[in-house]
């Protein structure tokens, strides 16, 4: 079987759920900024990521969310490189599950 998705990490600008674990589904974000620093309308650019796992940020004194390594589509990388070097703000939103119940 052949596995047509590849890890990216991404930050996310909003805080994240406490039930954003490793193997976790979520849907990613993006919100555009304008050059006037203007928000744009949200959009959903990838949907069911799998999370692998969450990168504690090293520095001592940081208040930031972890970055986290998402599983995604390879089609789905360079929309989301654009996103980032756009300086879009990205959004990592959990999925419900039937555990969630």
């Amino acid at each position: 079987v052949l596995d047509e998705r590849v890890p990216i990490v991404v930050s996310s600008s909003m805080g994240l759920a406490s039930g954003l674990v490793s193997g976790a589904s979520v849907d990613l974000w993006v919100t555009p900024v304008t050059e006037a620093k203007v928000a744009g309308e949200p959009f959903a650019l990838v949907l069911g990521a799998e999370v692998s796992r969450l990168l504690e940020k090293k520095e001592m004194f940081t208040n930031q969310n972890p970055d986290v390594e998402l599983w995604v589509p390879a089609d789905a990388v360079g929309p989301v490189l654009s996103a980032i070097s756009s300086g879009a703000k990205i959004s990592l939103v959990l999925r419900p599950t039937l555990a969630d119940g």
